[in-house]
């Protein structure tokens, strides 16, 4: 099985991204102009409208009958066009058998929770990325019940893999 778009986060990275969007002052981000660290993962309308973004790669998986396996897109979707400082380069494989657990997370990140994405938790026996690893199906606009959805689908077909 695979799917192509596939935002990869963490849970620092998501910690990070709440400190940001609840420490910018209301007259910045009425403007989009976030106050953030520098190459942290924004979106860049028009190379001046700053926001933070939740992800830090976008790329595809393959799940075979051995491993979870993500490679990120070197060309840039419809939903990350605008997009600065992903990690392009990151890819990584996750035997079945190396994973310690898995299963949904929320972090409530957003301040309006309809845009609270539910992330899958890989937390792998070894390590792969410095921290846990949080995979869900992208998208773009304000439809969020298809990235529910089509997470939720990958989920399932993670865990019939895994064996859980």
């Amino acid at each position: 099985m695979e799917v192509q778009s596939i935002w990869v986060s963490s849970v620092n990275h998501l910690t990070t991204f709440h400190s940001i969007t609840t420490g910018t002052p209301f007259w910045r981000k009425l403007i989009s102009r976030y106050v953030m660290p520098e190459n942290f993962p924004m979106n860049n309308m028009y190379n001046f409208f700053r926001m933070p973004i939740v992800l830090i790669s976008e790329g595809h998986i393959t799940l075979d009958e051995k491993a979870l396996k993500y490679t990120a897109h070197h060309e840039k979707s419809k939903a990350t066009k605008d997009c600065r400082n992903l990690n392009s380069d990151l890819s990584f494989e996750i035997d079945y058998s190396d994973i310690q657990s898995i299963d949904l997370y929320k972090h409530n990140y957003a301040s309006i929770n309809h845009y609270n994405i539910t992330w899958i938790r890989i937390v792998p026996k070894t390590n792969v990325l410095d921290q846990d690893i949080l995979i869900c199906v992208g998208g773009s606009g304000p439809a969020m019940s298809g990235i529910i959805n089509n997470t939720h689908n990958l989920y399932e077909a993670i865990l019939h893999e895994v064996g859980v």
